[in-house]
């Protein structure tokens, strides 16, 4: 924000966990019902300017996002999401993978 001199509301019914895009053009965050939304953004030395919000994805089985841990993250592009999501039941299971570098003791 140019100075920090003013506020500006980007989403009508509230949003959290927001990550901005790598190049500042858009802003990123998730609602209570796990959807995702892009805010275009435009920004200079004295100004900044915030589109209406696109909601693009709803995440089944995310939750609400008003956790202290983000559950998503974006890649600098703002083309890919990687989202934590629960595992379905019948996939619920541990594995436990050693050696991971592959050094021989």
């Amino acid at each position: 924000m140019p100075a920090g001199r003013r506020k500006v509301q980007i989403s009508a019914h509230g949003g959290a966990q927001p990550i901005w895009r790598r190049d500042g053009k858009e802003l990123f965050y998730r609602d209570a019902d796990g959807g995702t939304y892009a805010v275009p953004v435009k920004m200079s030395a004295n100004s900044f300017e915030a589109g209406a919000p696109q909601k693009l994805f709803t995440a089944p089985g995310a939750g609400t996002p008003y956790f202290v841990r983000r559950q998503y993250s974006v890649m600098p592009d703002g083309q890919r999401f990687l989202v934590n999501v629960p595992a379905r039941e019948e996939q619920s299971r541990i594995v436990l993978l050693q050696n991971w570098l592959g050094r021989e003791r």
